[in-house]
């Protein structure tokens, strides 16, 4: 036997399998680095505790007006003569129920869905009355459910108008049956514009005061993946002729190993959940 040769063999078999270690060595720390990198940066500090944040935060600005809102009725004469102004609007059925503040509205002929964001703001705007005001605002039962929900707004910012009894949101309701849109139900708020108050807590401030309520428990791994700015009032009734104040306050919304959850942050620290959809119910 050559053991000259042999042990050459084994040198350079050793030093291959060096070689291959090594890049794996390296490799793995290239990829732990660029983990915890990622985490850094998705992340906030929360009172010796890290909370994942995967939604922007977002910029606004320092003051937003105070609102005030009372529901449309539907039978008001003006308010025909704007729904039957509606460019769409010979395609339609029009009822409506609870003493006019809520509009149904029933396509002759389906409609098919649309696929796009613009083409969604053009249908709304051709067949609904002051369509232009509405956003889409998805809810977790959209799937399941053949509903498409729009929420109103106000310089583009969403208005959670809350019902006192149920707790459900108002919402602009389009149904479907999968592939065509049936119909709609409408509610609608008249709003007014009163002073301009201040944007006292930022963002981050307002998921700080989520977890000192306790609301953000490390142990269920919350991910916020929502972050927005709203109006908010959540002792609204569509039966009366009454002005509602809606005030400014955070949206959150949380993922967590036991499901979603969501809720309002005021301006003066107060945390309400939002159980539209998610879980939560009363004020803290």
């Amino acid at each position: 036997m050559n053991w000259s040769k042999t042990k050459t063999i084994f040198i350079i078999c050793f030093l291959l399998l060096d070689i291959f270690l090594a890049y794996q060595m390296y490799d793995r720390q290239r990829e732990s680095k660029k983990q915890l990198e990622n985490f850094a940066t998705d992340t906030i500090d929360i009172k010796n505790q890290k909370v994942r944040v995967k939604a922007e935060l977002p910029d606004v600005e320092n003051k937003v007006y105070f609102l005030t809102g009372a529901f449309v009725d539907f039978d008001d004469v003006e308010v025909k003569k704007g729904l039957k102004a509606l460019e769409g609007g010979s395609k339609l059925n029009f009822t409506t129920s609870d003493n006019g503040r809520v509009l149904i509205a029933t396509f002759k002929k389906p409609i098919k869905i649309p696929k796009t964001t613009d083409d969604q703001q053009a249908l709304l705007k051709k067949y609904v009355y002051r369509g232009g005001d509405y956003s889409y605002y998805p809810l977790p039962e959209d799937n399941r459910s053949g509903v498409l929900h729009f929420i109103q707004t106000f310089n583009g910012t969403p208005i959670f108008s809350v019902a006192a009894a149920t707790g459900e949101l108002y919402t602009l309701d389009v149904y479907t049956d999968g592939k065509n849109i049936t119909g709609y139900k409408q509610v609608l708020l008249q709003t007014t514009p009163g002073e301009l108050v201040s944007i006292s807590k930022k963002p981050e401030e307002a998921i700080n005061i989520l977890s000192e309520t306790n609301n953000l428990p490390i142990t269920e791994n919350p991910v916020i993946d929502t972050v927005e700015l709203g109006y908010i009032n959540t002792s609204s009734d569509i039966d009366g002729d009454q002005k509602y104040p809606y005030i400014p306050a955070w949206y959150i919304g949380v993922k967590t190993d036991k499901g979603e959850k969501a809720f309002f942050v005021t301006m003066d620290g107060r945390v309400i959940p939002f159980k539209n959809g998610k879980e939560g119910a009363g004020v803290s």
